[in-house]
């Protein structure tokens, strides 16, 4: 139990010492990425929902 104790109070001052932000090249891709996972989210949510809709018309 000490030494989870120990471990923890480790792992959090060398967390906060090394807790600063990324620098501007590392967040920009991560940015894009989230762009064009929600653009595809969307689309793919827009076929499904258009594929429903056919679906439901030729019944």
């Amino acid at each position: 139990m000490l030494l989870w104790v120990f471990f923890l109070v480790t792992l959090t001052l060398s967390s906060v010492s090394h807790g600063s932000l990324p620098s501007q090249p590392l967040r920009i891709p991560r940015y894009a990425d989230a762009i064009f996972t929600n653009s595809y989210r969307k689309v793919l949510g827009q076929l499904s929902a258009r594929k429903l809709l056919q679906d439901t018309m030729n019944r």
